[in-house]
């Protein structure tokens, strides 16, 4: 959008096959976005030492807030639709299975999941949650990235 946002990320262990989570804390955090802004945040979290260098799955829930309205996409389409809280609540899944169920169809949502490589070596616990790192690469007004840049990025 071409107006600055107020985004609150929070990414929390997914439901396993018995329906339990990874014993991992929920990140959550918040970050202030210019117009159409690119860019990268880092944080800082413990990982308990069993899941030190395993992979585990998160749920992932967003909520944006535009404190100067949501102005004009400037993307030709939305990205991928995401759980529209942070609080992993879906009131509209929720009614569409209770009114699938009453007129006999099954609906199913699946919310979005990434998978995170966990580090090694780290600390199991940390004292403070801070970020650690936020970089802004490009924002709305800029001149267009370089290929060089954009392969530096990503790499």
């Amino acid at each position: 959008m071409d107006h600055p946002l107020i985004g609150r990320i929070a990414l929390q262990p997914a439901r396993g096959f018995f329906l339990n989570r990874a014993p991992v804390e929920t990140v959550q955090f918040e970050i202030s976005c210019p117009s159409a802004g690119f860019g990268v945040l880092r944080v800082q979290v413990g990982v308990p030492q069993e899941f030190q260098g395993k992979i585990i799955k998160y749920d992932i829930g967003v909520s944006v807030e535009y404190p100067e309205g949501k102005g004009q996409q400037l993307r030709f389409r939305d990205g991928i639709c995401i759980r529209a809280n942070t609080n992993f609540v879906n009131h509209l899944g929720t009614a569409l299975t209770v009114a699938g169920a009453l007129t006999g169809q099954l609906v199913l949502f699946k919310p979005v999941i990434t998978q995170l490589q966990m580090p090694a070596n780290v600390a199991e616990y940390l004292n403070t949650f801070s970020p650690s790192e936020h970089q802004l690469y490009w924002q709305f007004g800029d001149i267009p990235l370089s290929h060089e840049t954009l392969r530096q990025i990503v790499a």
